[in-house]
Order: structure tokens, then sequence, then C-alpha cells
């Protein structure tokens, strides 16, 4: 799959910014309906809402 190809290439360069990334990885979990890794990208990017469980890495 070339979007995940893209995706871990971003990860692995220091010229490319975390929205970009978030945002290919945002795309992704669309495309494979996976609703858990669309959650936590959008809640990474846009923040938490208050009644969402906050990672421990968040706190």
């Amino acid at each position: 799959m070339a979007l995940l190809h893209e995706i871990q290439a971003a990860l692995l360069d220091d010229k490319v910014g975390v929205g970009s990334i978030l945002l290919k990885l945002r795309f992704l979990a669309a495309k494979l309906d996976a609703d858990i890794l669309e959650d936590w990208v959008m809640f990474e990017s846009e923040g938490y809402p208050d009644d969402a469980v906050i990672p421990a890495y968040r706190r």
C-alpha cells in the first residue's frame, strides 16, 4: 500500500511535520474503516474531548 509507505517514510524524515503525518494517518484510517485509529488521530490533532479517556503519555 503506497500510502502506508508514504507514512513510514514521513515518520523517518525530520523535515516532515507531525500535522502532515497525522493527516495521512487519518486518511488511511478512513480508507481502512479503522474507527479507533481515526478517533486517536482526530484527538491527537484536534484535542481530546472532556469525556474521552486521556492516554497516560498525555497526562
